[in-house]
């Protein structure tokens, strides 16, 4: 029962996985921009704390 209700979520949820792909390559670049700066500021702070 509840692998259907799943199934049918996905199902629904594929086309607007489709439509988001290409904003999500357009925005890429940024989003690695930003967890890489935060992954240097976190590292940072861990290294001021020791």
């Amino acid at each position: 029962m509840i692998s259907m209700v799943i199934q049918q979520w996905t199902m629904d949820n594929g086309q607007w996985t489709m439509d988001n792909g290409q904003w999500t390559m357009d925005n890429g670049q940024w989003i690695m921009t930003l967890i890489i700066n935060i992954t240097y500021q976190l590292s940072f702070l861990d290294f001021k704390q020791n």
